[in-house]
């Protein structure tokens, strides 16, 4: 019977519980428990993007009164702009090009769904970008460049979208 009395003392613990030392072998039990999934909870929201993404944004946004990637956007919006500055129309319709790129990625960044710009400009209120149909026609020209290689773009054209785009970054509160 030595196999009994080595179970004794667990089946006492199981059926006859001393309450004192079962609600400690308890809580302690659930410490362990809540430390484990706490970390579990840490580890995940920071090696996840949504963590990341809300951390890094809200608190940039929160400490700089800035939007966030506004630095990255303007160095992108200058670049743009810096190509205007050339006697070459490729650089003009580049500088189109890139211009609607940063249209595209500042609409998907404020939630706006879509497959295309168009879609996502067709979500767009008045309200959040006043010269909406400027910005659609704009667009259009865009789409000329890019699919038609003969169509020809002035200085003066390439410069009045800009300016264009410009507006509606600024109404957007991009930089």
């Amino acid at each position: 019977m030595p196999s009994s009395s080595v179970f004794n003392p667990i089946y006492n613990f199981i059926f006859f519980p001393q309450p004192g030392v079962t609600l400690i072998l308890i809580e302690i039990i659930f410490l362990i428990f809540s430390i484990f999934l706490l970390v579990s909870i840490i580890i995940l929201f920071f090696v996840s993007s949504w963590g990341r993404l809300f951390l890094l944004e809200d608190a940039t946004e929160t400490f700089t009164a800035r939007p966030y990637g506004a630095e990255q956007a303007f160095k992108e919006w200058s670049g743009a702009k810096n190509r205007l500055y050339s006697q070459r129309e490729s650089d003009y319709k580049s500088a189109v090009i890139e211009a609607d790129a940063l249209l595209e990625e500042v609409l998907k960044r404020l939630g706006y769904a879509g497959d295309s710009v168009e879609d996502r400009l067709n979500q767009v209120d008045t309200g959040v970008m006043p010269n909406l149909d400027q910005v659609k026609r704009a667009h259009k020209i865009r789409n000329n460049v890019v699919y038609d290689p003969e169509y020809k773009i002035s200085l003066e054209t390439a410069k009045g979208m800009l300016e264009v785009y410009e507006k509606a970054f600024r109404d957007m509160e991009v930089f």
